[in-house]
């Protein structure tokens, strides 16, 4: 088991600095537009989170599942920090870091292709990367019904935070 969640007000928030250099929480609340989620990070000196490795990406799983009562409240599917050039199709993080030049953990068949889906999700189920539309309640449903308001998880690299102080 890893840390232990603070679950107050329906927020799972887990210290994880030991494995990972971080701080990850979910947000209690659903927005229907990922800048909202991505501004609603940096508001809290945080960001949409980034899959840095295969072990965070398992740290991050077992974080959503630990509190199974908050996890049962949680949309399937959850903001994350990456985005796509609408025009060149290049995907990118939040922090301005290609994401063909690291860690990309797609589910299978993802990145899609489809012109619309710029922005990055992962399912609370499954942690990996997909591709969706960065606005989740004005498409027409009979192309994606899936994505409604939904939840998102943000990150805090703490140890980074810490380092530059130093």
């Amino acid at each position: 088991m890893y840390g232990s969640p603070i679950a107050s007000a329906g927020i799972i928030y887990v210290d994880k600095i030991a494995e990972t250099g971080n701080c990850y929480w979910v947000s209690p609340w659903h927005v229907n537009a990922w800048r909202y989620a991505r501004d609603d990070c940096y508001l809290s000196f945080a960001e949409l989170l980034i899959i840095d490795s295969e072990n965070e990406r398992r740290i991050v799983r077992e974080v959503l599942v630990q509190n199974l009562d908050i996890y049962n409240r949680l949309t399937d599917v959850l903001w994350v920090g990456i985005s796509r050039d609408y025009y060149s199709y290049v995907w990118s993080t939040v922090e301005d870091e290609l994401l063909d030049e690291g860690f990309a953990p797609w589910a299978v068949g993802r990145p899609s292709g489809h012109q619309y889906r710029t922005c990055g999700s992962i399912r609370k189920y499954d942690v990996h990367y997909y591709d969706d539309f960065c606005f989740s309640d004005i498409y027409d449903t009979r192309y994606y019904s899936e994505l409604h308001s939904t939840h998102f998880v943000c990150k805090k690299r703490v140890v980074s935070e810490l380092l530059r102080y130093t």
